[in-house]
């Protein structure tokens, strides 16, 4: 599951991914990205690597509704060949979703709540989560360019907090991604849990509104907040 990741070292994207066209989007930090919002992917184009920006929520061709992409955050690696949902978008909508970390909520033992993490791996500063996206076409006749995330099983330091997680890429990984010349088998070889280390941080509630946006929610909690935190309100 992801349901909240962060892209905020925004001013190198087109160097990081080799972006050679852009949409004219304005790529502005932000610390708690959440379902629904438009932020910045990165897809192939006719021989371009494009940035546009697509609506965190995938809406197949068949959807009448749009609220049906709130549903459709995340698709799971074992069923993205299999579910006639996500098929077209593994097929022709492999994108890249640029991240500097994303959230993850645990079960608190006492049953008081869930307690917020903030996961990045350990060697990267921007790094990409595989996505599948498809251009809706509204009943206005509108486009929407949206997105998923595929999610994987949970690597070592992340199956204490939860059993699945976002499939990170290598960089050297991301552009066989992309291409279209990219064959089912090889694909699969790509969605793996991460094995690279990840660095967990104990994070501020006020990450559960996304209302909130700012740094304070990327930095760990010292111990005596940690502690409050974890108190019933």
């Amino acid at each position: 599951m992801c349901g909240r990741f962060a892209y905020y070292e925004t001013e190198d994207i087109e160097e990081r991914f080799g972006v050679t066209k852009r949409t004219g989007l304005h790529v502005g930090a932000s610390y708690n990205i959440a379902p629904g919002q438009v932020v910045p992917v990165i897809h192939g184009k006719h021989g371009d690597i494009v940035v546009e920006g697509m609506r965190w929520g995938y809406l197949p061709s068949w959807a009448k509704d749009e609220k049906i992409g709130y549903r459709m955050i995340n698709a799971r690696d074992d069923a993205v060949e299999v579910k006639p949902a996500w098929r077209g978008g593994i097929r022709h909508g492999r994108c890249l979703i640029p991240a500097n970390g994303f959230y993850e909520w645990k079960k608190d033992a006492r049953g008081k709540g869930r307690i917020p993490f903030f996961i990045r791996p350990t060697h990267e500063r921007t790094f990409a989560m595989a996505g599948i996206s498809n251009i809706w076409t509204a009943p206005d006749g509108s486009e929407i360019p949206t997105f998923a995330i595929i999610t994987t099983s949970a690597c070592k330091e992340m199956e204490d907090i939860h059993d699945r997680m976002p499939v990170i890429l290598e960089e050297s990984e991301e552009m066989e991604w992309l291409s279209a010349n990219t064959g089912q088998k090889e694909l699969s070889r790509l969605l793996k849990p991460y094995s690279g280390g990840l660095e967990v941080m104990q994070v501020s509630t006020a990450v559960n509104s996304a209302k909130h946006n700012t740094s304070h929610l990327v930095q760990a909690l010292p111990d005596n907040e940690e502690a409050a935190e974890r108190e019933p309100q």
